[in-house]
C-alpha cells in the first residue's frame, strides 16, 4: 500500500487525535471522516410534507433574518456613517 506524507498544524493534530478512536490508526480515521456524510446531508429526505412550502418559509425566514440584521445595523453603526 502506497502512503503519504502531511504536514499538519498542532492544533489541527489536537482536533483530529480527539475524533479518533484508541484503535483506530488516522488512515481510517480519514477514510471514515470522508464517507461519513456532511451535516446538511445528514438531514436532507428527513423533512415530512410539502418540500415547495418548507422552502419558501426558509426562504421568507432569510428575508426577515436579513431585514433585521440591517435594521441592527443601521442603529448600531449610523453614528459611524455620518462622520
Amino acid at each position: 500500500m502506497t502512503t503519504k506524507t502531511i504536514t499538519i498544524t498542532e492544533d489541527a493534530y489536537t482536533s483530529i487525535t480527539s475524533l479518533k478512536s484508541e484503535e483506530e490508526s488516522f488512515s481510517n480515521l480519514f477514510i471514515r471522516l470522508a464517507r461519513e456524510k456532511s451535516g446538511a446531508e445528514k438531514y436532507l429526505g428527513i423533512l415530512k410534507g410539502d418540500v415547495h412550502r418548507a422552502r419558501i418559509k426558509t426562504e421568507r425566514i432569510r428575508e426577515d433574518i436579513s431585514r433585521d440584521f440591517k435594521k441592527r445595523e443601521n442603529v448600531l453603526f449610523r453614528h459611524q456613517r455620518s462622520a
